[in-house]
């Protein structure tokens, strides 16, 4: 195959900072329900510019 490595992360499971580091750099290999993704998507960088805003 194409032997390069690959780091699955379950979002749900690590902060904010980290959720928005990884929707910015990370590519998305694999979307079985695009409009779950997208509300994630929306969802995790509203609380970001929460977290943002507070500093």
């Amino acid at each position: 195959m194409l032997k390069r490595g690959v780091d699955l992360i379950d979002l749900k499971s690590v902060s904010t900072v980290f959720q928005a580091q990884i929707v910015g750099n990370g590519k998305v290999i694999y979307d079985a329900d695009p409009e779950r993704r997208r509300s994630f998507l929306l969802d995790d960088l509203r609380d970001f510019a929460r977290i943002m805003l507070r500093l």
